[in-house]
């Protein structure tokens, strides 16, 4: 599946991408706001990988003008709840609060509520990561509980989404996307046009 807009692709990873995740997840900027925060080795990564489902775990590669920049997911997802864990990172800090993190989620939330049909989306965050709380709440997310004395859960509905979507600065965005294997015929408010996989 590739999602395309904006100058910005989200592709899902394949074992091509494993090394160069695995570079990004263990800078110390990154690793250092994860709750699992030990080195990563290769073994490890793949093993990671080939435990997947990739009908319950979107994990998309971030592109911008063609350069790789980061990971954002939708993983654990429960089709008998339909909720599911998402994340972000953005390993290139020179696109740190920049408007470019918006150009990925928005497709993403939009896959997650108007496509997947989930109904509540959760995020853990590092109470001390101001920048990333704030860009959650942004996006919807709103805080629940902590789940432990470090990190924050945050919890988005579709309706919460629907509402951030509407705001000012994301109009021009909404129909601006394109996706390749979904099925046909379907829209959302951002992914106008679905192309099935040949």
């Amino acid at each position: 599946m590739i999602i395309t807009g904006n100058r910005i692709s989200l592709e899902r990873i394949t074992a091509d991408d494993l090394e160069l995740l695995r570079s990004w997840r263990n800078k110390p900027e990154i690793r250092s706001q994860m709750e699992y925060q030990q080195h990563i080795s290769a073994e490890a990564q793949k093993q990671w990988f080939d435990s997947l489902d990739p009908k319950l775990n979107y994990f998309f590669k971030i592109s911008y003008a063609s350069e790789a920049i980061g990971l954002i997911q939708i993983q654990n997802l429960n089709t008998s709840t339909h909720t599911a864990d998402s994340g972000l990172y953005i390993a290139k800090p020179s696109f740190w609060r920049t408007p470019i993190p918006y150009l990925a989620s928005l497709p993403l939330l939009d896959l997650a509520f108007n496509f997947l049909k989930i109904k509540t989306l959760t995020a853990k965050v590092k109470k001390t990561n101001e920048a990333a709380l704030n860009y959650n709440r942004s996006l919807g997310y709103h805080s629940q509980t902590d789940t432990n004395s470090s990190f924050t859960r945050l919890v988005c509905t579709r309706e919460s989404f629907l509402a951030t979507a509407n705001h000012p600065h994301f109009l021009r965005f909404q129909q601006s996307y394109q996706a390749t294997g979904l099925a046909a015929n379907q829209e959302g408010l951002f992914i106008s046009a679905t192309i099935p996989e040949s």
